[in-house]
């Protein structure tokens, strides 16, 4: 995915004409993706927005693009290491800080963090991917994931057949549709909190743990999705 996304985007016939320097180091996400098996094989038949590209590289292989320094990188979410196809991934976990009561700036009628939670309904247990065959001649394909514990508790919740034609094999579809599912599952809350300016270094898919009394958070990881830079350089 790294090599065909970096072509992609720097091609200037059939790509975007983007600026090679301004494309991070990728090797972090190129080892992830081959040691994990997270292959593709895009056929580019009609124009398309290259923004529309990123995004579906990043979903396909369970990572978030983010544009920092004038610069895009492309992180893995991946949270435990990988090795495969003479590639290993080994993920960094350190997190930037350590964020506590004495680090959020206080709000007028508001906790340090607000918490919001992922409704049942949004938390699908059953999720499929249409992808290619290459070996019967490229038909589509049906690759889906089921947490068995998780309907026997809460009911069946199909989420809808997300289209992978990027993907021209059913082994490598039951990889991306197990990683939709658990993400589906296990990423449940989203919180929100305030920083002081001497933050500023934090960017978007930097890990942090959350330490808060009134929500009861103890050194709980969380990963940064969004900075807003308040009028103030509050964060």
């Amino acid at each position: 995915p790294a090599l065909m996304l970096r072509s992609l985007l720097t091609d200037l016939q059939g790509g975007a004409g983007f600026p090679a320097d301004r494309l991070a180091d990728w090797s972090a996400w190129s080892d992830y993706c081959v040691a994990a098996g997270l292959l593709v094989s895009p056929a580019l038949d009609q124009q398309v927005s290259a923004a529309d590209v990123i995004r579906t590289a990043a979903r396909l292989t369970n990572a978030a693009p983010v544009w920092t320094g004038g610069q895009l990188k492309m992180v893995p979410y991946a949270d435990g290491a990988e090795s495969g196809n003479g590639r290993t991934f080994t993920p960094d976990l350190t997190p930037a800080y350590d964020l506590d009561d004495e680090c959020y700036v206080p709000q007028p009628d508001s906790p340090p963090v607000r918490c919001a939670l992922k409704s049942p309904a949004e938390r699908k247990n059953h999720h499929r991917v249409e992808c290619l065959e290459r070996d019967q001649g490229y038909s589509p394909s049906i690759a889906e994931a089921k947490d068995t514990a998780d309907i026997d508790a809460n009911g069946l919740r199909t989420a809808d057949t997300l289209q992978a034609h990027w993907i021209c094999s059913t082994l490598i579809g039951r990889k991306v549709v197990q990683i939709e599912l658990q993400r589906s599952l296990a990423v449940c809350a989203e919180y929100t909190f305030v920083l002081p300016e001497h933050y500023a270094l934090l960017e978007p898919a930097d890990l942090v743990t959350l330490t808060d009394a009134t929500l009861q958070l103890q050194r709980d990881g969380a990963r940064i999705t969004v900075i807003e830079e308040g009028a103030d350089g509050e964060l």
